[in-house]
């Protein structure tokens, strides 16, 4: 398990291979989060092949996941806990006044 070692944020990101694990906090509460490898790319631009550029591409746009992740939490039935999982179908920006573009040609998310 390949992990990044940071001074200034609340939790350490940690790659399982598959996804980075991460902690936001909401107030008082710690919430443990994981972003796919998938939502990684598409959040970062880039390809990830190993855990280490995992983490190198987790770390460039940090603060647009724990956005994304936040904002997630907050549309969360109440009572859902555990982990929060960010996914490509979440990360997907929505063109103003629109749909994204998949949608619209009428392609369903696998």
């Amino acid at each position: 398990m390949v992990q990044l070692r940071s001074l200034d944020q609340s939790s350490v990101p940690y790659c399982d291979s598959s996804r980075v694990l991460f902690d936001i906090t909401d107030g008082n509460d710690v919430v443990p989060c994981a972003i796919s490898r998938m939502a990684l790319e598409d959040v970062s631009g880039g390809r990830c092949f190993k855990p280490a550029d995992m983490l190198k591409s987790f770390e460039k746009v940090r603060g647009r996941i724990e956005a994304l992740a936040l904002e997630k939490l907050r549309v969360r039935p109440d009572g859902v806990t555990g982990r929060l999982t960010l996914w490509s179908d979440d990360v997907i920006e929505v063109p103003p006044g629109g749909v994204p573009a998949a949608a619209a040609l009428g392609i369903a998310p696998v």
